[in-house]
């Protein structure tokens, strides 16, 4: 019980954190520490997996393997909206930009034809 409410509560967070704005420099910094304690956590965890083993046993979960995979389930999430975030973001600014220069075309044109008249 104490394990589904751990990992139902990181996706959450994780969908919280995620869908927020990404292009502070706050949000940047956090991803990077973010991926840093995950890999430094995946290291620790390679070295001794009998720490994985009492984690697991400790939040309620029968194999260490099992909590590595459900961990690994919710940075996969995480990373799947990070990606579709970062993904619409892209196609916004595109969107601007188009926008923008057909603005400029139009006005350039426009001026092009007034001052041959």
């Amino acid at each position: 019980m104490l394990s589904q409410i751990l990992l139902v509560a990181g996706m959450v967070v994780v969908t919280f954190l995620l869908g927020r704005i990404t292009t502070s420099s706050r949000n940047i910094a956090f991803r990077r520490l973010f991926l840093i304690a995950f890999l430094v956590v995946a290291v620790l965890a390679i070295l001794f997996p009998s720490w994985v083993q009492a984690l697991a046993d400790l939040v309620g979960i029968g194999r260490g393997t099992d909590l590595v995979l459900y961990v690994l389930v919710v940075v996969f999430v995480g990373s799947l909206a990070m990606n579709s975030r970062r993904a619409t973001e892209g196609a916004r600014r595109t969107t601007l930009l188009a926008r923008a220069v057909a603005i400029e075309n139009a006005e350039r044109d426009f001026l092009t034809k007034d001052s041959a008249r």
